[in-house]
C-alpha cells in the first residue's frame, strides 16, 4: 500500500539493478508476479527466496499430521 506497484520500480531505480532478490514468507502473491513480469521486460533477472520454511514445515505437521519432506516437495512444486 505504501509502495504502489505502478511507480515502484522507477522509484526505487530497479531497473538499473542486475539483479533483484525478492524474499517472499508465504506464496507469491499477485504484486510479486507483476513485479517479476515487469523486472522481466528490463532484462532485470530475479531470484526468488522462500523464507519461514521451518514455519511451514511446524504448521503441516501440527494441522495435518504432514511429515517434512512432504511439505518441502509441495513448496519446491509450487
Amino acid at each position: 500500500m505504501n509502495y504502489p506497484r505502478d511507480n515502484y520500480i522507477s522509484d526505487f531505480g530497479l531497473i538499473f539493478f542486475d539483479i533483484v532478490i525478492l524474499v517472499i514468507a508465504e506464496r507469491i502473491r499477485e504484486d510479486d508476479e507483476i513485479l517479476i513480469q515487469n523486472l522481466n521486460t528490463f532484462n532485470v533477472k530475479t531470484i526468488i527466496v522462500r523464507n519461514k520454511i521451518d514455519q511451514a514445515i511446524e504448521d503441516n505437521i501440527d494441522e495435518y499430521n504432514k511429515p517434512p519432506h512432504e511439505t518441502i516437495s509441495e513448496i519446491r512444486k509450487y
